[in-house]
């Protein structure tokens, strides 16, 4: 997906945008992160096996952060003023769905309209049904004394039937309830691509909940969902068919004969270990099939109003040391990222006041400054080679590294830190005072990349993630058109993501590729415990790299046709509503979905040119932003790799102060 050269901004006439005296064009950015002593599994963009331990090819990791997005949309401006996102023409790019998973034909399911957009419920069918009901002969094991009672109940909201599974774990960590009862005939999936599983449990229940497909010859595959259990209210889950991993033997997909539900948890974890949900009609899908259209990428109108409450927020929550706090009710977590959104918002909220002579500007001016400056300090600090550690604590009110064992480095961080000083760079007046850290940035990519070949891993890669590897290379190419790139070869890792994290049947980004890593990479030897060679991708939904950034990378490779097909994809998946009022819609950030958010599902979204991106943004706004103060998300919850809070917080006030922003991109 990306083995075109640099120059960065090749004149395409459907992509460019003028910045300055340069033609560049837009592009998005996405990350996620999570709480401070929150304990789970990321599969990517960590690095430091040391201070992480090493499951597998997954990092455990405990950190102190907020949600990690960005989002992007080409545009065109001049100086500290960029006119608004173009739109590509419904006549120049008229995108459908190429079906090669199936024949079957492209149907416009989900029309994109003005105003109230059809939006789907949570109960989402596909056109095979995988009947489950509670009634009938299970079977049930665990592997010590737990237990699982199957009633029948009624399905997702009322519709058809479900089973009503009651677990307990009791003294051990795994209970399965296996179906006796065969469907009537053993069923096809082969021509299908995703399953949608209508579930619900009880709250506060973190066990993970598990989905198994049984075939003919007794072979299981199963796809989890670490802290499913614990799902309050009735949702579709998606799941891409090859997220389901064998267990026993290989499935054959041809004769799925049989579902089984399992529950999951480790005994060292603690919390609740009983609860119920319930499960619905499993039904099969096809992609091909499904795809709506999308025939270009949608403006969004700004609401300046809005972005200067959001800008003065920020502002006034600066600390004496530079940093603002990345979440505000939740513990202190001083975050790189999450700073780093925040020094965008400075700069580009100086440039707007300072075009309109409002001497307000100078505010902004100063703690651009201030943050920017101590990003500077930090790098150095970090003595990381030019990378920064992701987070930092305070001590005598002063900004300072996390103790030895509990530091991580996260190149995605890097990324973003390395983007916000090109912004403060280029917009502020004595920004050229960031030169050489931007480039002692790119230094560290360089160094990373012939590290990591030299260790056997990916030529290219940066890390397994595709969000890392793309915030890595936004930041590189717009590194390298300003002279800044050192040794780092952004062509070599945009190779990477074209070859390996780009899914070329269904056109859209993989959430990353799972790589041997044995037992660890260690990066002072730049050696590697395993074989370094990609063992299989991630094919979950992930929001971040299926659209919003995702689309607007493509986009920057004069690949329209690809960027409006993640985004067609993302806007059948990711639609969702909040838990306790239907009425208040948006886009979940990992599939599901699950609730509205606001980075991902709104001001990413939006700044991505998305479908009903005004529709969104106005949803946000009016339910999950208050007086220039952001909510993550429209719930609390958090399954697989996904962290939704209601708590406010800097990146989901930025990203929608980008969103309305408009051409943000451009300036890269």
């Amino acid at each position: 997906m990306m083995k075109r050269k640099r120059p960065w901004c090749p004149q395409h006439n459907l992509m460019i945008a003028r910045a300055g005296n340069s033609d560049r064009i837009g592009i998005r950015v996405i990350r996620r992160t999570y709480p401070d002593s929150k304990r789970l599994n990321c599969p990517f963009d960590s690095h430091e096996a040391g201070a992480l331990g090493v499951k597998s090819d997954y990092f455990v990791v405990a950190i102190s952060i907020g949600f990690l997005l960005a989002g992007c949309a080409g545009g065109s401006g001049s100086g500290d003023t960029p006119a608004p996102d173009p739109v590509i023409p419904t006549a120049a790019v008229s995108v459908a769905w190429n079906a090669e998973i199936s024949p079957s034909p492209v149907t416009n399911t989900m029309p994109f309209i003005t105003g109230d957009p059809q939006w789907p419920g949570p109960c989402r069918t596909g056109d095979m049904i995988l009947p489950v009901s509670g009634a009938g002969s299970w079977s049930t094991y665990s592997d010590s004394n737990g237990s699982v009672a199957v009633t029948a109940t009624t399905g997702c909201e009322g519709v058809g039937s479900a089973a009503r599974l009651s677990f307990d774990l009791g003294n051990g960590e795994w209970v399965v309830a296996a179906s006796n009862d065969s469907f009537s005939s053993p069923l096809d999936l082969s021509g299908y691509s995703h399953l949608w599983i209508p579930f619900r449990g009880t709250a506060g229940v973190p066990v993970a909940f598990e989905v198994k497909l049984r075939d003919n010859a007794g072979a299981l595959a199963v796809a989890r969902l670490d802290g499913g259990s614990g799902l309050p209210v009735w949702r579709s889950w998606a799941v891409d068919k090859r997220q389901f991993l064998p267990q026993v033997g290989s499935l054959d997909f041809t004769a799925v004969s049989a579902l089984e539900f399992a529950f999951s948890w480790p005994l060292a974890n603690g919390g609740p270990r009983s609860g119920i949900v319930e499960v619905g009609n499993v039904s099969a899908w096809n992609l091909a099939a499904e795809q709506p259209v999308v025939n270009g990428f949608e403006q969004v109108s700004r609401d300046e109003t809005t972005m200067a409450a959001i800008a003065a927020d920020l502002l006034e929550r600066q600390q004496p040391h530079g940093f603002l706090p990345a979440w505000f009710e939740l513990t202190p977590n001083w975050h790189l990222y999450a700073n780093a959104m925040a020094l965008i918002v400075f700069t580009l909220e100086f440039n707007r006041l300072d075009d309109n002579g409002d001497a307000g500007a100078n505010a902004y001016l100063a703690a651009a400054y201030l943050l920017g400056d101590r990003l500077v300090e930090l790098q150095q600090r970090s003595n990381r080679n030019g990378a920064w550690d992701d987070s930092f604590r305070v001590a005598d009110g002063n900004l300072a590294l996390h103790p030895i064992g509990s530091r991580i480095l996260w190149v995605g961080s890097t990324a973003w830190a390395g983007i916000a000083l090109i912004i403060a760079r280029d917009g502020l007046p004595d920004g050229s005072r960031y030169d050489n850290a931007i480039a002692a940035a790119a230094q560290f990519y360089g160094s990373e990349q012939d590290c990591r070949a030299s260790a056997g891993l990916p030529s290219g890669s940066v890390t397994e993630g595709t969000e890392g590897n793309i915030s890595s290379h936004l930041f590189l190419a717009a590194a390298a058109t300003r002279g800044l790139a050192a040794t780092a070869d952004p062509d070599a890792l945009a190779a990477f993501i074209e070859q390996t994290l780009f899914d070329p049947q269904q056109k859209r980004f993989f959430c990353g590729a799972h790589v041997d890593m044995g037992s660890g990479f260690d990066r002072d030897s730049c050696t590697l415990g395993g074989s370094g060679a990609v063992v299989a991708k991630d094919a979950n939904s992930c929001l971040d790299v299926t659209g919003n950034w995702g689309a607007e990378w493509l986009r920057r490779q004069n690949r329209p046709a690809d960027a409006l097909l993640g985004l067609a994809y993302s806007r059948l998946i990711f639609p969702t509503q909040s838990f306790d009022d239907p009425g208040v819609k948006g886009l979940g950030d990992i599939a599901g979905p699950w609730t509205p958010t606001v980075e991902h599902g709104a001001g990413q979204w939006a700044a991505a040119g998305g479908p009903d991106a005004n529709f969104v943004m106005a949803q946000a706004r009016a339910s999950l932003c208050s007086a220039g103060v952001c909510q993550g998300a429209a719930d609390d919850f958090s399954a697989g790799i996904g962290w939704n809070t209601v708590s406010t917080g800097i990146a989901p006030g930025a990203w929608m102060y980008l969103g309305w922003h408009g051409g943000f991109w451009s300036r890269l």
